[in-house]
């Protein structure tokens, strides 16, 4: 959830029921997911026919009481990098994701987005906003800006 596709969390198998949980760290309106599945001990790389994931997206404002948001248990397709825009928004704080199949490997995640609104205080306009092109490689873009001091989250 770092943004840094080196870096991934791991279940200690692949089985059926190993889960990963992340707190949003309070309630907001949540509009999509996107899984972004690592290749933790895997044994094929690439798209081979066959291969599928399976799992299930539950919600949760307090962390006790649950409601399944995404079930792909019927899913026959390979989805390394799933996203599912939800029928309406749904307000969670707590996110948990169970594995019922991987391919291959461990359960092991390199990053879960979430797309949506927090209801806290909005961040301070972005001032100073500067975007550079690469000299030898237009595709190539880095986009800078002014820090606030009122960083959102904080």
């Amino acid at each position: 959830m770092d943004e840094d596709l080196k870096t991934y969390w791991s279940a200690a198998s692949g089985d059926r029921g190993e889960w990963f949980e992340t707190d949003l760290g309070a309630v907001s309106s949540v509009r999509a997911i996107q899984v972004n599945y690592a290749d933790q001990d895997t044994t094929v790389m690439g798209k081979v026919p066959g291969l599928y994931h399976q799992y299930r997206l539950r919600a949760s404002t307090d962390g006790e009481r649950w409601q399944t948001i995404v079930d792909k248990s019927g899913n026959r397709t390979d989805v390394p990098h799933d996203y599912i825009e939800l029928p309406g928004a749904i307000e969670a704080r707590y996110l948990r994701m169970e594995n019922l199949h991987v391919p291959t490997g461990k359960f092991a995640l390199s990053g879960l987005r979430v797309f949506g609104r927090g209801h806290g205080a909005k961040p301070d306009p972005v001032k100073r906003l500067m975007i550079l092109r690469g000299e030898t490689e237009r595709r190539n873009a880095w986009i800078k800006w002014q820090t606030s001091p009122t960083r959102w989250g904080t």
